[in-house]
């Protein structure tokens, strides 16, 4: 298994005795997986930029790399609208939604560090801050590694 929501969905299937990560109300189920849309849909735009960014000098697009920090603009715009000053960003505790946001953002931090999130909503910033202070981000901090591919 390697993709995030198959994951997430095997795991609470298989485990339904655990404490669930995705809640069991409609509404708040709905909402955590509008979230995880939104960071992932943030990864995908970024990926994409970073790609452009790869293709020969003369060959970039930097229509198609302001289109793309548009779509990050906006999602970050999102996120900090809806974690607001909560600790957690739906039904008041640890969740998928959570886990979604905790992972962009520690992407954006490793990857694209000249991104100024942080800055630009320091709601959201306080808010990773202390997510990262929990035990199961310390042990997954994202690192770079160096793409060896060739873009074409």
């Amino acid at each position: 298994m390697y993709e995030s929501h198959y994951i997430l969905e095997y795991i609470e299937a298989k485990f339904p005795g655990k404490v669930p990560m995705l809640s069991r109300d409609i509404d708040e189920m709905l909402f955590a997986k509008k979230v995880e849309v939104v960071a992932d849909g943030i990864c995908d735009a970024l990926v994409l930029r970073f790609f452009e960014t790869q293709r020969a000098e003369g060959a970039q697009s930097s229509e198609w790399q302001a289109r793309q920090m548009k779509k990050v603009d906006g999602g970050f715009k999102a996120l900090a609208e809806w974690v607001g000053d909560k600790e957690f960003i739906v039904g008041g505790k640890f969740g998928l939604a959570d886990v979604a946001v905790g992972s962009v953002c520690g992407y954006v931090d490793v990857r694209f560090s000249e991104y100024p999130w942080r800055r630009k909503y320091p709601n959201l910033a306080r808010y990773i801050d202390k997510l990262e202070e929990r035990k199961s981000f310390k042990d997954t901090v994202p690192v770079g590694q160096k793409i060896k591919d060739k873009i074409v």
